[in-house]
């Protein structure tokens, strides 16, 4: 999981943003580029940020058909409670959350988005029954925007 901030001093409290922000550009950067033939021509930055718009919307109202209908079948999820490969697989652990949809509240903060590497990241807010997290979220995309992958990590 990741530091509380509340019990941070001050000046850490202060840092954690930038922390956020130097963690989004390094993930960014690392992405695996493909060595085989260029990606398909991707959808404009707006398309992926309200695609992104409608995943937290999907998942925070605690949606199971409408964000299962955004996921592809060879989904890959991995977050803090482990990696799960295939939709159904994946299913599993978001439904978890799901179940304690009047106690979940999910946004996001800020969005990122690199067309050369369909990827996106957001830094989120979750509020799950009380206990507040911030975290970032990676979205590896298809051409058609579909949800290939979704590392979740929280700080």
């Amino acid at each position: 999981a990741g530091a509380d901030l509340e019990r941070l001093p001050p000046s850490a409290a202060l840092l954690a943003p930038l922390l956020a922000t130097a963690l989004v550009a390094s993930l960014l950067l690392l992405a695996p580029r493909s060595k085989s033939a260029p990606a398909p021509a991707m959808a404009s930055a707006a398309a992926a940020e309200a695609r992104v718009r409608d995943y937290v919307a999907a998942f925070g109202s605690c949606d199971e058909d409408k964000t299962f209908a955004m996921l592809t079948e060879d989904f890959v999820l991995e977050d803090p409670s482990g990696k799960y490969e295939g939709l159904e697989k994946a299913k599993v652990p978001m439904r978890g959350l799901f179940e304690n949809g009047d106690k979940l509240k999910f946004e996001a903060v800020n969005i990122y988005y690199d067309p050369e590497k369909h990827v996106s990241l957001f830094e989120f807010a979750l509020d799950l029954d009380g206990k507040k997290l911030r975290g970032i979220d990676v979205i590896t995309w298809t051409a058609d925007l579909k949800i290939k992958a979704l590392s979740a990590f929280v700080y």
